[in-house]
This record gives structure tokens, C-alpha cells and sequence, in this order.
């Protein structure tokens, strides 16, 4: 049995190593579909507060990422002050940006969250220019246009919807979610910055590792503003399947990442949309209305903008 899952691992190796250009995107793919499906269990534990599931889910993670650095003999400790002191605030921008999403995500449809959570390669780009003084394209600028207009779609503010009178309290749910997903975009970019600005002086597993032990430190500080309630076999089930979901969709994505260009292989992530509003109709048995389909195009527009830059900026340098 053991002689067969070696043939096996050296087998999707070799298959690895000659397939890359090709295999990246079904990582990425998978990655995808691994967080989408996260959020979806997320969305079945309106019981537990957001605290409870980001501690449970650190926990999960530092053990399964520990044991991953142990087997691969990957560096925890990093002999620049500099390194250790920026994955650190990752790490806290990281915990910021979880709990912010695990919020949105449990106030809105799981497809108009998802839709909104992809407006990250607009703050990125801008960031990017900001901080890493990276040059600003037209083509991004069209691209952010397209996707912020989704985003009015999906959100469907109240300056251009007029609000319905009989769903106040929803409404107002409603736009603390959407608030939250945004805010949480804003630090998911940041964290994103940070890792390509430490990226090439340390390891995937380190900056995993370092966002699992504070946000186990954070989130029982949080859970005393939360509340807290016991958990059941059944929320413990959910639990860990989110644990795995996640570690599954970091590492995945990481090694998309390794084995493609991340510009190009990142696009992948935009077929959560898709996937999501399939779960959103299909399990969770919501109805998207015409103007979040609408909006969810429009982000799709965005991603061909994107990929038409990064096939331009390929171009350039060959």
C-alpha cells in the first residue's frame, strides 16, 4: 500500500513538473472551490459567533500547517527582525481581515459575497502602486470601473435602489455585511501586499503559521465582546471540515502560485462567482435577483481587462 502511494506521488511529480503551465490553474481551481465551499459552512453555523469559528479554525490550521513545515523541514524563525516583524502584522491584518469576511459572509447571500469579496485585485493594483511603487495601468483603471459598478449592482445602495419599507431590519443587515466584505477586501489586499513584499526571504508555510497563532491569541479576546456558546458534535463536524477546507485551499493556492505565474493563475479564483451562486441556488435555495447576476458580469468583465493586461505585459517581455 505504501509502494503504491510513493509510485503514486512520483508519478503526479513528474506529471507536475511537466504539465506546470498547465496544472497551476486546476490548483488554482481547486483552491477556489475550497474557500467558496468554507464560506458555505460558515453560513451553517449562525449559532456560533465570529470568534468561535476564526479560534477553532486557527487551531486547525497551526496543526495542520506545523506538521506540513515539519515534514517539508521549512524555516520557522528568520534571522532578520524585519521579516519576523512583518509577518507578524500579516499575521494581525490577516486575523483582521477573517473576521471581517466571516461576518459578511454570514450577513449575505453566499454568491453577492462572494462577488464582492472579488473586488480584491482592484485594491491590490492600487496598493501595489502605492506602497510597492508598481505602475498603475489604463487597462486597471477600466478594470476597477467595471468591478466597483458590480459591486453598486450586488449591493444596490440606497441613492440608487430605492429601499423596501418592509425589509428595514434586513436591509440594515444587509449593509453591515456588505460594509464588512469591503473593509475585509481592503485588509485581505494588504496581507496580499505584504506577502509579495516578503515573499522571496521566507516560506508559504511560515506566513501561514504566524496568521494561525495570533489569530488563536486574538479571537478568544474577541469571543468576550462576541459571547460564547457551546459547541455541539455537530458544530465541532462543521468546524473541522472548515479547518480542512482552508488549510486545503492555502495550500493549493500556494502552490499554484509555485508552479504558475500568480498574475495569470489568481484570474481562477473569479469562477468562485460561478461556483457560489450554484451552492447559493442549489443548497442554500436563494434566488439572486437580475441586478446581482448584472453585477456579478460586470466583475467578469474586469477579469478580462486584468487578463488582457497580463497577456500584454507578457508580451512586453518576451
Amino acid at each position: 500500500m505504501l509502494e503504491s502511494l510513493r509510485k503514486l506521488s512520483t508519478g503526479w511529480k513528474e506529471l507536475e513538473a511537466k504539465y506546470k503551465n498547465i496544472i497551476c490553474y486546476f490548483y488554482a481551481l481547486l483552491s477556489s472551490i475550497c474557500f467558496m465551499t468554507m464560506n458555505l459552512f460558515i453560513k451553517s453555523l449562525p449559532q456560533l459567533s465570529t470568534a468561535q469559528i476564526l479560534f477553532f479554525r486557527s487551531i486547525e490550521l497551526y496543526g495542520l500547517t506545523a506538521l506540513m513545515m515539519k515534514s517539508r523541514n521549512m524555516q520557522v524563525y528568520f534571522n532578520s527582525p524585519s521579516i519576523n516583524r512583518l509577518l507578524l502584522i500579516r499575521g494581525f491584518v490577516g486575523v483582521v481581515s477573517m473576521s471581517l469576511n466571516f461576518y459578511g459572509v454570514r450577513m449575505l447571500p453566499l454568491s453577492e459575497a462572494s462577488v464582492i469579496s472579488q473586488t480584491t485585485p482592484v485594491v491590490v493594483g492600487i496598493l501595489a502602486t502605492v506602497f510597492l511603487g508598481e505602475r498603475y495601468e489604463i487597462s486597471q483603471f477600466w478594470g476597477a470601473l467595471f468591478c466597483m459598478s458590480g459591486v453598486l449592482l450586488v449591493v444596490k445602495p440606497a441613492f440608487l435602489f430605492p429601499p423596501n419599507e418592509n425589509l428595514d431590519e434586513e436591509d440594515t443587515t444587509r449593509v453591515f455585511g456588505v460594509v464588512a466584505l469591503l473593509a475585509g477586501t481592503v485588509f485581505s489586499s494588504t496581507t496580499q501586499v505584504l506577502i509579495k513584499k516578503i515573499g522571496a526571504q521566507t516560506n508559504e508555510g511560515a506566513v501561514t503559521l504566524y496568521f494561525a497563532v495570533i489569530a488563536a491569541i486574538f479571537s478568544p479576546i474577541l469571543a468576550l465582546f462576541q459571547g460564547f456558546q457551546s459547541y455541539g458534535a455537530y458544530d465541532i463536524g462543521i468546524l473541522l471540515l472548515i479547518g480542512f477546507c482552508s488549510f486545503g485551499g492555502q495550500m493549493l493556492r500556494n502552490k499554484s502560485f509555485m508552479l504558475g505565474n500568480p498574475g495569470k493563475v489568481s484570474i481562477m479564483s473569479y469562477f468562485g462567482i460561478i461556483y457560489s451562486l450554484f451552492l447559493d441556488v442549489y443548497v442554500m435555495g436563494s434566488k439572486p435577483d437580475v441586478f446581482s447576476i448584472l453585477g456579478a458580469l460586470c466583475i467578469f468583465c474586469s477579469l478580462f481587462v486584468f487578463l488582457y493586461q497580463i497577456i500584454k505585459n507578457e508580451r512586453q517581455k518576451g
